[in-house]
Order: C-alpha cells, then sequence, then structure tokens
C-alpha cells in the first residue's frame, strides 16, 4: 500500500492472494470512506485485473452510512469508474445467511449490468475465494 493511504485501509484490505483482494468492509461505528477508498486507490494503481471479495457480517449488521461517508463514496467511484471497471472482474461478497446472501444480490444485480462485470456471492471465504479464481480465469 501506499504511504499515503490511511493507515487504517490496511487493516480492511489483504493483497496477499493478489491478484483476489480480500476487504472487510466495517460496520456502521468503524466504517469511514476515506479508508474504503484509499484502500482501492491501492488497488487501482496497480493496473492489472483483479477481483474483490468484499466480507460483509460486520457491515450488514449495521449497514447505515452518514450521508457525508455516502456522498464521499459516490464522488470517488465518479472520478474512478473507468479504472475500476478496466481492471476489476468482479466483486465477490461473503455472507453467511442465505436470505441476507440473496437479498445482496438482489440489491447489487444493477451494479453489476452496469460496471459490466458479475457480483456474486458466496457463504464463507472459502466458497468466494474459489468464485474469485474462477472469475480470473
Amino acid at each position: 500500500m501506499s504511504q499515503q493511504t490511511p493507515a487504517r485501509s490496511r487493516d480492511l484490505f489483504d493483497f496477499s492472494q493478489w491478484p483476489i483482494v480480500v476487504a472487510r468492509m466495517p460496520g456502521f461505528q468503524e466504517f469511514r470512506m476515506d479508508d474504503w477508498t484509499g484502500g482501492f486507490e491501492d488497488v487501482l494503481a496497480r493496473q492489472e485485473s483483479f477481483v474483490i471479495v468484499l466480507e460483509l457480517e460486520e457491515f450488514l449488521k449495521d449497514p447505515r452510512e452518514s450521508a457525508e461517508e455516502k456522498k464521499k463514496g459516490a464522488l470517488w467511484m465518479k472520478r474512478h469508474r473507468a479504472s475500476y471497471r478496466k481492471w476489476c472482474r468482479g466483486n465477490v461478497y461473503v455472507v453467511a445467511d442465505p436470505d441476507r446472501r440473496a437479498a445482496v444480490l438482489a440489491e447489487t444485480s444493477k451494479q453489476g449490468k452496469a460496471f459490466g462485470f458479475p457480483f456474486l456471492a458466496g457463504a464463507d471465504l472459502d466458497e468466494a475465494l474459489a468464485i474469485a479464481r474462477r472469475l480470473l480465469q
């Protein structure tokens, strides 16, 4: 990660399985958009194909974000959308509960169409990593 990346991003993003990146999306009390986007900037800076595996369990317990945090995220994506679309081969969510997993997939199906790559989900990290490996083939 770059030295300009917020230190907290290092706690959220694991690059040890590159080109699969495992990211832990924190719950409301911990969530800061600058930490989140800082980690994604490091992913995009590599300018290589990747799949992001997002662990959502903490976030789904309390998925609120402030209007300010949502605005920061939307502005970041607006600036980085082309690069994200170019390099990302898919988003894979880790959601243990089958009903919640189905809800996440229903909610993100439009995003997958807009970005041009799949938004999928697994019940646990092992399943999500297997999906990510398939997406990279």
